[in-house]
């Protein structure tokens, strides 16, 4: 009866990954295809790729970074903030200053990027800002930029399902044992 319950347990646990994964694709995929110009997020949260060479201090290429929608009016002097070009790529910069308008009570004001000399409105930047950094995994961007190549992530995806099914039949074949032993 215990060999039962953990089959059943194992096999829920497997299905319920699987559910999740796939909630995960349809939501990314929905968003690139109705959302283009927008950078899809998982519950709030984006993840990048940094390939280049000299983005911050912290930021290294190769790291993979996970960046936080936040409100632009709740950064602060040393935040690291994504934001988007025209061409839809993303870079890194840290706020080095942040001149708040005293005049006004919400957060007005002027930022000033990696130590420049120019400043820029937080209306400037708003239609540009993708949130900001959180956290970094060193060098798996290198790793994930191979995996999402097709060819590999469908052979991830059928290895993945094989290997499910798979578990699911040996499962079985257990549990057919078991019950042919009850039996004897």
């Amino acid at each position: 009866m215990k060999r039962i319950i953990n089959i059943i347990i194992n096999n829920v646990f497997y299905y319920l990954i699987l559910i999740f994964c796939i909630v995960i694709i349809i939501s990314i995929l929905y968003q690139k295809f109705f959302l283009p110009n927008d950078i899809p997020n998982i519950f709030g949260w984006k993840i990048f790729m940094v390939m280049n060479e000299n983005m911050t201090d912290e930021i290294k290429s190769g790291d993979l970074v996970f960046v936080k929608n936040t409100n632009i009016n709740n950064l602060k002097e040393n935040d690291y903030i994504a934001l988007k070009s025209n061409s839809n790529r993303v870079s890194f910069y840290k706020i080095s200053k942040y001149e708040h308008d005293s005049g006004r009570g919400d957060k007005t004001g002027k930022l000033f990027l990696d130590d420049q000399e120019k400043s820029y409105t937080l209306s400037k930047i708003n239609d540009n800002y993708e949130g900001v950094y959180k956290y970094r995994i060193p060098k798996l961007g290198y790793i994930l930029l191979f995996i999402l190549k097709p060819v590999v992530m469908i052979s991830i995806f059928l290895a993945i399902l094989i290997l499910g099914l798979l578990w699911i039949h040996i499962a079985g074949e257990l549990d057919k044992k078991d019950s042919n032993k009850l039996n004897s």
